[in-house]
């Protein structure tokens, strides 16, 4: 996206997706789209949406979460919702989500989640927050143990199922979470434009073996 002019051209990362997280991702050909669209995301005028996976089922099904989020003091290498005093640094982080559907009777759900500010693993902090972390997050909950644990619990002994789950725990490599619309105005003719992507195979895979627990 860009106005090249036949000059030379590098593209500008405008913003960025957690390491395993699928779907859309604008990047700019110029400098002059890269300073228009990077002032539209600091502004907070994009509108993005997330589909994820979560263990459990939020209660209210749709509601806002505004909890600021920092370095984990126990780990540097996480975020953690802190409070905005003392030596902790955190930013104020504001989500919306909705349950779109309760799935496996309640042990996970499809959850749509839109941004209002746009931290380090905000979705995936607000998630944990919630106590329903993303599936498949091992950073933050979600991991093989947990989820496991939860599903096979849903599951009867005797249930053919069994194993699928099982098998389907097994391989799972990356949080299921999925930036699936995006929308700016577009830096050359000023229109409002919105993307959208559906979700790769292993979400798709993910829901539809959840949805016939």
């Amino acid at each position: 996206m860009g106005m090249t002019g036949g000059a030379d051209v590098r593209p500008g990362i405008v913003h960025r997706l957690d390491k395993g997280t699928s779907g859309l991702l604008v990047v700019a050909k110029d400098s002059f789209s890269q300073a228009h669209l990077s002032a539209q995301f600091k502004a907070r005028t994009v509108h993005r949406s997330y589909l994820s996976l979560v263990i459990g089922t939020p209660a209210p099904h749709s509601d806002r979460v505004d909890a600021p989020i920092g370095r984990d003091p126990k780990d540097r290498k996480r975020m953690a919702v802190l409070p905005m005093t003392g030596s902790h640094r955190s930013r104020r982080a504001a989500s919306r989500y909705r349950v779109v559907e309760s799935l496996a009777g309640g042990a996970a759900a499809l959850v749509e989640w839109r941004l209002e500010t746009g931290r380090t693993h905000q979705i995936r902090v607000h998630a944990r927050f919630l106590g329903h972390p993303l599936i498949g997050d091992e950073t933050y909950g979600g991991s093989i143990r947990h989820v496991s644990s939860r599903l096979l619990a849903s599951l009867p002994s005797s249930s053919p199922l069994r194993s699928s789950v099982a098998q389907w725990i097994a391989g799972l490599d990356r949080p299921l979470l999925h930036a699936a619309t995006l929308g700016f105005v577009h830096p050359e003719t000023l229109e409002f434009v919105t993307f959208e992507v559906p979700p790769p195979s292993d979400f798709i895979m993910a829901l539809g073996l959840l949805r016939s627990l």
